[in-house]
């Protein structure tokens, strides 16, 4: 039985449709850099950012949460949801949306400090004008927090293959971190984290693409074009406990 909830939720669409660099700066627009930026005529298969939002709330058992992204779907793009909640006992997450899409999970965090955090990633089946994301929380949670964010030109297959995933935590500190490993075809790193305390600022390399209110959790990205060993990071408000995980995409 889903419970009421007092939720503030959030939608942020940033550089819509244009294509990921890798130069650890903002997304490439071509328009306007045409003449002086290097990543203007960058090929349409790389990863593309299309849209995020966000939902935060407070409720007990059984608790759900949805967010609602205007853009539409096309069929292979990835949603990518990061979830976080705090309580003692164990909590658990379930992730659907009205596009059908099936969420796999990556690797959790439970229990460290009473953070519970996880990120899901699923593939767009079919294409659909709007999409309702929806995260039911199982077990006795408070601060709840979802951010969702859609992406264009992941490889594919049955379902969006995670290369490589992490997760980590500390005991305190202003950094969260996670460290993945890029293949040599490249990939694309999509990291979030849950804490706390507020969240400044994505890492050296990565671009922001949302950050929930009031919670502050963030999601970020980095292109990476060839093989390397990537650490994930941001910075928070102030010392406190955190999780970080990171997720790594193939590109076509």
């Amino acid at each position: 039985m889903l419970l009421a909830v007092f939720a503030m939720g959030c939608r942020q669409l940033l550089d819509i449709g244009t294509p990921i660099s890798d130069d650890g700066g903002e997304p490439t627009d071509a328009a306007r850099d045409a003449a002086t930026d290097a990543h203007a005529d960058a090929p349409s298969s790389r990863p593309i950012f299309v849209q995020a939002g966000s939902i935060t709330g407070t409720a007990g058992v059984g608790s759900e949460l949805a967010v609602d992204l205007d853009q539409p779907l096309v069929t292979n793009d990835v949603l990518v949801v990061a979830v976080g909640a705090e309580g003692s006992g164990t909590i658990t997450f379930a992730v659907t949306d009205t596009a059908g899409t099936m969420f796999v999970a990556g690797a959790p965090e439970g229990g460290f400090q009473v953070l519970n955090a996880e990120m899901f990633y699923g593939e767009v089946v079919a294409g659909s004008a709007t999409d309702d994301v929806s995260v039911t929380f199982a077990g006795s949670a408070s601060a709840l927090d979802v951010r969702v964010v859609q992406y264009r030109n992941l490889a594919t297959a049955t379902a969006p293959v995670a290369l490589d995933s992490h997760v980590s935590h500390a005991g305190s500190g202003l950094i969260c971190t996670a460290t993945v490993s890029v293949g040599s075809g490249g990939g694309l790193v999509v990291a979030a984290d849950y804490s706390g305390t507020p969240t400044l600022a994505a890492g050296n390399g990565f671009t922001r693409r949302i950050t929930s209110s009031p919670d502050h959790g963030i999601v970020e990205d980095d292109y990476v074009d060839a093989q390397n060993v990537v650490i994930a990071e941001c910075t928070l408000a102030a010392a406190a406990p955190w999780a970080m995980q990171a997720l790594v995409f193939g590109v076509p």
